[in-house]
This record gives structure tokens, C-alpha cells and sequence, in this order.
């Protein structure tokens, strides 16, 4: 219904606005084509940056990726090496072992082809696969080369489709030198740089100095030598070579492990075509320039028959805010009765009247559509009956005003006790209440009985011709749904039975039906 003091209050004439309506619009058209102009003249930038920080963020997983497989066969070289030296003298009796060690790593680390244990005239002592030997044109380089003992050397003959070795040098007094190599898997290099590409376009490489060892080259397109790297070690670089339809954006990092010698750093690259990733900007341009004048052609026609249209509106609305006003009042004074009404009749309905608790009606109602839930989806359902013990002569002894204060915290105590939304307590009749515990089993349902049966008798109600305390209590009897139990009734009727027995039992006190199916 409208707000009385709104509808009072004049709405002012539209005309008035009408001027500055017209400097907006105009201005926003100005505004909005500046806008485009920022637009274009920043995309180039935009698109840029964010290509070189995904670029960057490709080459940091594959450097990252790269740098851990080659720590894991540090620490494999460092653990074979610890066997190979264990004691003063060479002992052949530990080869079986260290073939072993060598099978192990070669299985579990990722990059690891195979793993060769070589004398210092390179002749074989272990190896894994069973055979494996080096390439007979490195076996004078791996003779001849100087690595140092807690170093990583890469060792490759300047082709990518050879073998590619990192070895480490294990000596000490009176032991003969060994050379310890793991042959690198091409195709796990391969796959690594693979990974690094999300666009067709895109090329990945590893280089070690200047030259190519592994490639991920997009529709078999060469490679050119690598730029040199600043001198920052360890730094991702991003730079922009070429001109015209052959630019290209290149990114790349040298890779630092620490046990890796540093003669022949490896440098991870990754490239992509530049002018793909501005066809799409070019293309949104055109769109926006094409949205913005249909803007124009549009808003300035929109703005003048939309003043004319307001002129109407206005005039029509004063006749109907007054039409409104007269009938306002009469609305509110209806819908406020019926507010009241409908709170009453739910009252009558549902609540009974001097416990606060649901009535029979209510309690009949909620019982029917809990065993519907029951049969639909075989979650528990228990009832309690429960009684005020005594009550006849509590009322005889102290009045029926007081008996029905008495009932009124009992109805209390019951609905603090029942705290889920779905229970319901209710006064099933004279001092005879009810309570539904839907989705609750015997055994909870025996408890929450307990709960209240303790509640009741904390209030220290007096009741002086009790026989089972000096305070009013309550006896209660619960029952679950199971296959006795095969209607609302049965559920009503079984309650009703363990209520009985807690009577014959001495009252104040719980008893549940022990032939009912505990869920």
C-alpha cells in the first residue's frame, strides 16, 4: 500500500530539470568518447602486461618443476656416493647393492632415464637398465672433465637428440675415482615444456649456454640462438624481438640449483607470436565504436520524446495520487483488523489456551504428517505421553486456580525442553500432555523424556497429597514407530501403554516400550 506522507507531498514539475537533462546527456557523450580514446590507447599496454605476467608465471612453474627433479637426483647422487665410500678400500661385494639404489631412483624420479657408475677410465661398475652405457663419443669428455666433488656437471654433445647426462665426481684416499651419471629422459623434458604452452603459437626451450638441448617447437618451426641474459642469475627476463608479423615476446630464466655447476647454466625459454594477441583488441574496437554510435543516434531522440512523455505522466499522476490518498486510509484500517483477526483464529486454532502448548487439534494434525514423513523417508519418529502425578487430589487440596497455574508451568517447562523446530508439545487433554520428537530414536527419545520429567520436578511445585514426592511430577511413557506400530493411533496407543506401566511402577519416573524396533 503507498506511503501516506509520499502521496501528500507534490511531486515537482519535470520541465524544470529538463535543461540540465540535455547538458548531461551531451556531457556523457563527450565523456564517453574520451573514454573510448583512453581506451585504445592503453589496450596495447594492458594486453602486453598481462601476457608477459602469465609468461612469467608459465616459466616460474617450469623453472620450478625443472629445479626439483634435478635436486632430487642431487640428493640421489649424494646417497649412492655415501654407499660407493663407505670404508677405507673399494669393495666390489657392494656393487649388487648400489645397482639396486641405482633402479630405485631411476624408477621414482620423474627426469631419470637411467643411471650409470663409471670408473675414471670410463668403464662401466653398475648401471640401470642392465647394460646401459654412455655414448662412446662422450667417454673422453666424461674422462676429461674436472667436476668438482659437490657439484652437478651437465654433460652433452651440442645435439638435441642425444643423450644428455648429469654426472657428479665421487673420490677419496685410497679409492679409485668413480663417475656417477643419470641419463636425462627426452621425453620427460619434453613433456615438461609442453606443459609451459597454452597457445598453438608458442614455443618452449632449454638451453645450456648457448645451446639447444630440448625443444617444444609449435608446427616445426626452428629456434633461433638464444639472446644473452643480463647479468642477474636467477631472474626472469621478458623482451620483445622482431618486427612486423615475426615480433615475438620471449621470457626467460636461468635455472639455479644449487649443486649444479655453474659453467654451463641452463636457461629455460619460452616465446609466443605478438601480433595474435592484439587481433581480438583491433576487433573490440570496431565493436565499441559501432555501440557508441548507435549511442548517439539514439539518445538524443530517446531524451526529447521521453520529456514529452513525462509532461503526461505528470499530470495524470497528481489525478491519481489524490484518488490514492482518499482510499488510503480505509485500506489500512482494514488490513490492520484482518492482521488481528487472522492472529485469533491461528490462536483458536492451534494453541491451547492456558498452557501456551499446542491443542489436541494441532497435535492431530502435526502426528498425521510426521507418520507421512515416517513412511516416506523411515527417519524415527517417538512420542511421549506424559501425566502430572496426582493431579485429582493436588486440585482437591489446593484449588483449581492453582491447578491450572501448576499446568501452566508444566506447559512451560515443555516447550523450553523442546528445542528443535520440528518437536511439538501439546496438551492432549485435562493434565495429559504430548510431545512428537520427529527424526529421534527410542533410546534419544527415552532421554529427552528424562530431561523433562527432571525439569517438572525442579520446579518445586508443592504438592503435599502426592505419594510419589513432595513436589508436583509427571509420569511419562514413550514409544518409537516400528512394525507394531503401523498407524498414529498404534504410535498413540503403545505411549499410552508404557505411560500406564510407569504409573503401576510408582509414578515419576520413564518408561519406554521395550518391543519397539530401535532405529
Amino acid at each position: 500500500m503507498p506511503d501516506t506522507a509520499s502521496l501528500s507531498a507534490v511531486p515537482p514539475d519535470p520541465r524544470q530539470g529538463f535543461a540540465l537533462e540535455w547538458v548531461l546527456l551531451c556531457g556523457g557523450l563527450l565523456a564517453l568518447a574520451l573514454l573510448i580514446s583512453f581506451w585504445q590507447a592503453g589496450d596495447y599496454r594492458i594486453h602486453n602486461e598481462h601476457e608477459r605476467s602469465r609468461m612469467l608465471t608459465q616459466l616460474e612453474l617450469a623453472s620450478n618443476a625443472l629445479l626439483l627433479r634435478i635436486n632430487a637426483i642431487e640428493l640421489a647422487h649424494r646417497n649412492v656416493s655415501v654407499e660407493y665410500m663407505e670404508g677405507l678400500t673399494f669393495n666390489e661385494d657392494r656393487l649388487p647393492f648400489i645397482r639396486k639404489r641405482l633402479r630405485g631412483f631411476t624408477e621414482i624420479i620423474p627426469l631419470a632415464d637411467g643411471m650409470l657408475l663409471l670408473d675414471d677410465h670410463a668403464r662401466r661398475l653398475a648401471s640401470y637398465p642392465p647394460g646401459a652405457a654412455a655414448a662412446p663419443e662422450l667417454s673422453g669428455h666424461i674422462a676429461a672433465a674436472h667436476v668438482p666433488y659437490d657439484r652437478l656437471y651437465l654433460l652433452h654433445n651440442d645435439s638435441k637428440d642425444r643423450d644428455l647426462y648429469l654426472a657428479s665426481h665421487m673420490a677419496r684416499p685410497q679409492q679409485p675415482a668413480a663417475l656417477l651419471l643419470t641419463r636425462l629422459s627426452r621425453s620427460d623434458l619434453k613433456h615438461l615444456l609442453d606443459a609451459v604452452r597454452y597457445s598453438p603459437d608458442m614455443r618452449a626451450a632449454l638451453y645450456a649456454a648457448d645451446t639447444l638441448i630440448q625443444s617444444s617447437e609449435a608446427d616445426g618451426h626452428p629456434l633461433p640462438p638464444p639472446p644473452p641474459l643480463p647479468d642477474t642469475p636467477g631472474t626472469p627476463h621478458v623482451e620483445i624481438t622482431g618486427t612486423g608479423d615475426a615480433t615475438r615476446i620471449i621470457a626467460r630464466k636461468q635455472i639455479r640449483a644449487a649443486a649444479l655447476d655453474s659453467s654451463q647454466p641452463l636457461v629455460l625459454s619460452i616465446s609466443h607470436d605478438l601480433p595474435p594477441l592484439f587481433a581480438r583488441p583491433g576487433h573490440d574496437l570496431w565493436l565499441v565504436v559501432a555501440l557508441y554510435t548507435f549511442i548517439l543516434v539514439t539518445s538524443l531522440p530517446a531524451l526529447y520524446f521521453l520529456q514529452c512523455k513525462r509532461r503526461q505522466i505528470h499530470a495524470s499522476d497528481l489525478a491519481a495520487r489524490q484518488a490514492i490518498l482518499h482510499s488510503n486510509a480505509e485500506l489500512t484500517r482494514i488490513n490492520s483488523r484482518l492482521e488481528e483477526q487472522g492472529q485469533y483464529l491461528q490462536s483458536l486454532a492451534f494453541v491451547d489456551g492456558l498452557t501456551g502448548t499446542a491443542n489436541r487439534r494441532r497435535f492431530d494434525e502435526v502426528l498425521t504428517h510426521e507418520y507421512r514423513q515416517w513412511l516416506r523417508n523411515g527417519l524415527p519418529l517417538s512420542l511421549i505421553m506424559l501425566d502430572v502425578d496426582y493431579f485429582k487430589h493436588y486440585n482437591d487440596h489446593y484449588g483449581h486456580l492453582a491447578g491450572d497455574d501448576c499446568l501452566k508451568q508444566i506447559g512451560s517447562a515443555l516447550r523450553n525442553a523442546l528445542t528443535r523446530p520440528r518437536d511439538l508439545a501439546a496438551r492432549y487433554g485435562g493434565e495429559e500432555f504430548a510431545c512428537i520428537l520427529p527424526d529421534t530414536s527410542l533410546a534419544g527419545a527415552l532421554h529427552k523424556a528424562e530431561q523433562i520429567r527432571s525439569a517438572v520436578q525442579q520446579l518445586g511445585i508443592a504438592h503435599e497429597d502426592s505419594q510419589a514426592a513432595s513436589v508436583v511430577t509427571i509420569s511419562l511413557g514413550v514409544a518409537c514407530f516400528g512394525p507394531e506400530c503401523d498407524s498414529p493411533e498404534a504410535l498413540i496407543q503403545a505411549a499410552d501403554s508404557a505411560l500406564y506401566q510407569a504409573k503401576q511402577q510408582g509414578r515419576n519416573q520413564v518408561v519406554g516400550m521395550s518391543t519397539m524396533q530401535e532405529y
